[in-house]
């Protein structure tokens, strides 16, 4: 049986123009640099190492109009702290018509 795994709870986003906690080059967890054209995200630093999320494809949707997209996990971030479970790069947050915060679905 296929396993999917699934987080839910608030996303926030991230810019090249406001990055909480970013390096100066705005260089990802993953030596990336952010680019808000990307559809990127970052989870939660624990997640991510557990379940080895780093640059792999995950579904976002947007549990309020049930608007997807795949996008890549590229970073780590922070935002935990504020009971958010992703920080979603421009890209994503717009094509599931997202605002600054938004109830999301995570599935891998």
């Amino acid at each position: 049986a296929l396993l999917l795994l699934t987080w839910t709870g608030t996303a926030s986003y991230y810019s090249e123009s406001g990055c909480l906690g970013c390096s100066p080059t705005l260089t990802m967890a993953n030596g990336q640099r952010l680019d808000d054209a990307k559809l990127t995200l970052a989870m939660i630093p624990r997640t991510v190492r557990t379940f080895k999320l780093m640059n792999k494809k995950v579904t976002v949707r947007n549990r309020k109009t049930g608007a997807s997209v795949v996008a890549t996990v590229t970073d780590t971030g922070g935002f935990g702290r504020y009971s958010r479970i992703a920080d979603l790069s421009v890209a994503t947050k717009l094509a599931i018509g997202c605002g600054d915060l938004c109830k999301v679905e995570i599935q891998l």
